[in-house]
Parts: structure tokens; C-alpha cells; sequence
């Protein structure tokens, strides 16, 4: 394990509740509890699974989840929509369960929070650490790491973590990228190294800086260079490799198993029918899926 890794299983609970306050574009109109079709494969409720639905899950019918802007996990269309990986596995997990589903486009440092408040039925952008086993039951869904993407023509001639030393370093507020920076800044002035100057970014898609010179370079999700790679080949460039920290899960409170567990086999059954393969190759993402569900689980590297 490098440092960058160590670090970001280190999280200190502070971040991990954060402030409630969300913001974005609003909640999306609640989406039909009727099979639902994605991308090729038609989801139908499985009565087996929708019989375990506990009383207190969903209690309404919907499903509640938040979305934020981490292209291509979670985005929002032309139309103003929630789309990505997360919102159509939302989508297919409620379709499984015969529930009608919403997503609600949010601040990452708000997720857990809205759990606890019962505002969110599950979080959806948290990464397994073992620091948010302490507040969170976790289902894993995908791979993630940390991408560090520049412009494709490399003005600052990065090639190893220390020539970002003194540059201007871009993540998402309330992400575990952000608290890397922040060690990253101390292990270069401990080294002599001038301090590179750290920028956080709520609900924006952190190409938008890095495109308009704002900063030199971003700390982001691989998730985001692999739909870079689709969407815009030869934009962007990782100058260096990615460190692979942690899956990504969907997240409910401590100690309630019996959701955690549905979540987890409804995600196996969309794995299994190859509704989640459908939905990992149609937004670029294969190389970071799992073949099977997890639960409070360390990435294996």
C-alpha cells in the first residue's frame, strides 16, 4: 500500500457525517414501479426479494437516492435528468423490488447524513473504508481509485507524485480525494517541496476547471478517466497510475442487515441477468466491475 492509499482509509468521522444541507437541481419525479427497460434487458420484480423489503425501507414505495455530478457515475442530461451508473442501478434495483424510485442530486458530504435523517433510503457515491463501517452497512457495486488527470499535452510535465508539488490541485469537497490532497500538501513541504494550492469543487463536474485553467490537475474517481476515455479519447491523460483505494457501495445504517442484505442480493440478480454488465458497458465502466455483490469489504488489489 502507497501513501496515497493509506490515506484514504484514514478518514476522520467529522467528514464522514458532514453537513446536511444538499444542494443541486431538486428531486426527480418518482419513476414507475413497472418493469423497466435498460439498455436491452427488460427488469421485472422478483416477489421473493420484494417480500424481504423491511417495514421501515421504503416505506412509502419509493426508493430515495442521491446522485451527484461524478461523470460518468452520476450526471445530469441535456434535459436536466439524473443519469449515469448510479441513477440506472437505482432505477433496476427498484424495478427488482417493484418500487418506484428517486433520485435527488446532492452533495457528496451530505449522503451519509441523509441516511441518518431518513431523507435517502441509501447512499449511493460512498466509498468501503473502514472508518464508514463504523456509521454504515455496505453493499459494494464497483471498483474505484484515484485518477490523477490532467490536460492530454501535460503542460506541467507531471510524471511522478512530486512534480505536483507547487500545482494547483483540484477535488470534490467532502471526498476522500480532497483529505489526500490535503496530506499530499504537508508531505511536500516535510520534503522542502512548495505546497501545491488545493481547491474543492461542490456539485461540478471537475473537467470544468481543469478545462478552463483553473487548476493543473484533478484528484478524481478512475471511474471518471474510463468515461473520459469513451466520451473524449485524447483529452485527458493519467500521468500518473491510479491507485485503486476502495469499492464504491451503497450505504445503510449501522447495524440494519436485513436491508443491507436485500441490497445485495438484488444487485447479484442484476449481475446475474447481465442487467448490470448492460449498464457498466453502455457508460464505459467495465474495468472497474465486480463479478460478484460485496459486503463491508477491502478492494482486493
Amino acid at each position: 500500500m502507497n501513501k496515497i492509499q493509506a490515506l484514504a482509509v484514514t478518514l476522520p468521522l467529522a467528514l464522514l457525517l458532514g453537513a446536511c444541507a444538499a444542494g443541486g437541481t431538486g428531486k426527480q419525479e418518482a419513476a414507475s414501479s413497472q418493469p423497466v427497460e435498460i439498455y436491452g434487458k427488460t427488469v421485472q420484480a422478483d416477489p421473493a426479494l420484494a417480500a424481504r423489503i423491511p417495514a421501515d425501507f421504503a416505506a412509502d414505495g419509493v426508493l430515495r437516492a442521491p446522485n451527484m455530478l461524478m461523470d460518468p457515475i452520476g450526471l445530469t442530461d441535456q434535459d436536466g435528468k439524473d443519469a449515469g451508473v448510479v441513477p440506472d442501478l437505482v432505477k433496476a434495483m427498484g424495478a427488482r423490488l417493484g418500487l418506484k424510485t428517486e433520485t435527488e442530486l446532492g452533495s457528496f458530504d451530505a449522503q451519509v447524513p441523509g441516511v441518518m435523517s431518513g431523507r435517502y433510503t441509501m447512499s449511493t457515491f460512498t466509498g468501503d473504508f473502514p472508518a464508514r463501517r463504523d456509521v454504515l452497512e455496505m453493499v459494494d457495486y464497483l471498483k474505484s481509485g484515484f485518477a490523477y488527470i490532467t490536460m492530454a499535452d501535460n503542460p506541467k510535465g507531471i510524471e511522478k507524485f512530486d512534480d505536483m508539488c507547487g500545482l494547483s490541485i483540484g477535488t470534490l469537497k467532502g471526498a476522500s480525494q480532497e483529505v489526500a490532497a490535503e496530506k499530499f500538501a504537508e508531505e511536500c513541504t516535510t520534503k522542502g517541496l512548495p505546497a501545491p494550492e488545493l481547491q474543492s469543487f461542490s456539485n461540478t463536474l471537475l473537467s470544468v476547471p481543469l478545462q478552463a485553467g483553473r487548476v493543473d490537475v484533478i484528484w478524481d474517481n478512475t471511474s471518471t478517466f474510463y468515461g473520459f476515455e469513451k466520451d473524449q479519447p485524447g483529452v485527458y491523460v493519467m500521468p500518473v497510475e491510479p491507485t485503486f483505494n476502495a469499492y464504491l457501495a451503497f450505504g445503510v445504517a449501522k447495524g440494519n442487515t436485513e436491508a443491507r442484505d436485500l441490497l445485495k442480493d438484488t444487485l447479484q440478480s442484476l449481475i446475474d441477468d447481465g442487467t448490470y454488465g448492460a449498464i457498466l458497458e453502455h457508460w464505459g465502466q467495465q474495468e472497474l466491475g465486480i463479478p460478484a455483490a460485496l459486503v463491508n469489504s477491502d478492494i482486493q488489489k
